[in-house]
């Protein structure tokens, strides 16, 4: 069934900012309905528990027929205007500071309802919206329900971010399937000793445990002295790519244009228009900005 692949628009604005030491707001949601299973040196298992369902009614437009919204809570709608509204969610574990890291994951427990209109996410003209429509014509097959959207640095936790699918909506038989349960695998290459973290006493450490599934498990993976890391990493294939790396092919990232900003100091900050105009992103026609896609 088509589903938009692991999408947050057609452009997509990445802004990285650290606002603070203690642990994020809402931790505890963030982490509400995951469950870690039996993980390992090599892997990280957990268990998605999707919430049930709830139905809302879209008005319909001029000449359209009437479309329903589906909403689960704690996800969000992960597409591009004019496509399905299909919710999603993304989950953060700690990873190893080297390694590549690969994700699979199994649907279980599917819920499946058909003869159902699924609404396009606001932002699309009627027109458009009929072509996006109109051009999944072509033969439906399943999407992934978990995959790796980029893998980076949270102060001394190398982190890997899991975009979460749960659902699957095919367009022209009008069928909707809603997987219940997931069962996620996050694979990762054991680093072996590194010695002792770079900070013992780590001033991050509140924003680790209300942000990681599996904090415990990343206490052992917390960056250790630079030059460690780099001796271990030249013996490695490919192993300096941790501290620079290259966009995946994998990831929602390729072929969309995303920025990172980057600060000096914990804090609030503000980020106006101003200073985002100065950017390549938007450097084009402000007409052609799709700004509808933006997302932070």
């Amino acid at each position: 069934m088509s589903r938009p692949r692991a999408a947050f628009g057609p452009t997509l604005f990445w802004l990285s900012l650290l606002v603070g030491v203690g642990a994020p707001r809402g931790a505890a949601a963030q982490l509400q309905g995951l469950k870690l299973t039996d993980s390992g040196d090599a892997t990280i298992r957990f268990t998605v528990s999707v919430p049930a369902p709830r139905f809302m009614s879209v008005p319909a437009e001029t000449g359209s027929e009437p479309a329903t919204r589906l909403v689960l809570e704690d996800h969000e709608n992960a597409v591009g205007s004019g496509d399905p509204a299909l919710p999603g969610r993304i989950v953060v574990v700690a990873v190893p500071p080297l390694g590549e890291i690969r994700v699979s994951a199994i649907g279980a427990d599917p819920e499946m309802r058909e003869a159902f209109l699924l609404a396009p996410l606001p932002g699309a003209p009627p027109a458009d919206r009929a072509q996006a429509r109109a051009a999944s014509g072509t033969e439906a097959q399943p999407g992934p329900r978990a995959e790796l959207l980029g893998v980076g640095w949270l102060r001394n936790q190398r982190i890997a971010r899991v975009a979460i699918h749960p659902a699957d909506y095919d367009p022209d038989a009008r069928r909707l399937v809603i997987y219940r349960r997931i069962e996620v695998t996050v694979m990762v290459e054991p680093s072996g000793d590194l010695g002792p973290p770079a900070e013992r006493e780590d001033p991050f450490e509140g924003v680790y445990r209300g942000a990681l599934l599996n904090y415990e498990q990343g206490r052992g993976w917390r960056r250790p002295a630079t030059r460690r890391l780099l001796e271990r990493a030249a013996l490695q294939p490919g192993g300096l790519a941790a501290f620079a790396p290259a966009v995946p092919e994998t990831s929602v990232y390729v072929g969309r244009t995303w920025i990172k900003i980057a600060v000096q100091r914990a804090g609030f900050y503000k980020v106006d228009y101003g200073r985002l105009r100065t950017f390549s992103l938007f450097s084009q026609d402000a007409a052609r900005i799709p700004l509808d896609s933006l997302r932070l």
